[in-house]
């Protein structure tokens, strides 16, 4: 579940196989304030508008929503990453400094 706010509860609904993602953590129950008005719509999360059949992909990094049309695109990008971060960490494991491993040009691996 994506919560475009606070929910409180995240590990409880983890450890069930119901994972949890928002901005925040907090102490209080949503009982009487929360109410579904639609199903299957378009949603808008922050600035971005999610459609139905969107891809959701969500870790304790962050949320990444994109259309079906680009999951070939998505995936591919995501393999290449993995491969070289894949790479990095055996260099490290290897003795490799971190400063080289990870080098003046890791920001440029996302592009």
């Amino acid at each position: 579940m994506i919560v475009d706010g606070a929910c409180r509860d995240l590990d409880e609904s983890s450890e069930l196989g119901f994972p949890v993602f928002g901005r925040a953590v907090v102490p209080l129950t949503a009982r009487g304030r929360v109410a579904e008005h639609d199903w299957n719509c378009p949603v808008t999360i922050g600035s971005i508008v999610v459609n139905p059949g969107d891809w959701v992909v969500a870790d304790g990094s962050g949320v990444v929503f994109f259309e079906q049309q680009h999951l070939d695109d998505v995936l591919a990008e995501a393999e290449r990453i993995l491969c070289r971060e894949t790479a990095m960490i055996a260099a490290l494991e290897q003795g490799a400094p971190i400063d080289q491993v990870m080098g003046a040009n890791y920001e440029d691996m996302l592009k």
